[in-house]
């Protein structure tokens, strides 16, 4: 999510995984990154920013 806030912040990455009752990991699914426009990601907190730097999403072309 691009922040917190449900009625205003957007879904830009989902990812899926199949577990058994002790959560042990049985099918990994799609990990799917999602279009935003570059307004909506510019408008992100420091902190999203910060963070989806870290996972590479922000910062690896993703964006185009």
């Amino acid at each position: 999510m691009t922040g917190l806030d449900i009625e205003k912040d957007q879904i830009i990455e989902m990812a899926c995984l199949i577990t058994d009752s002790d959560l042990n990991i049985l099918a990994e699914g799609p990990n799917l990154i999602i279009k935003q426009p570059d307004e909506l990601l510019d408008s992100m907190s420091d902190w999203c920013k910060e963070h989806h730097g870290k996972i590479t999403f922000y910062s690896s072309g993703s964006r185009n």
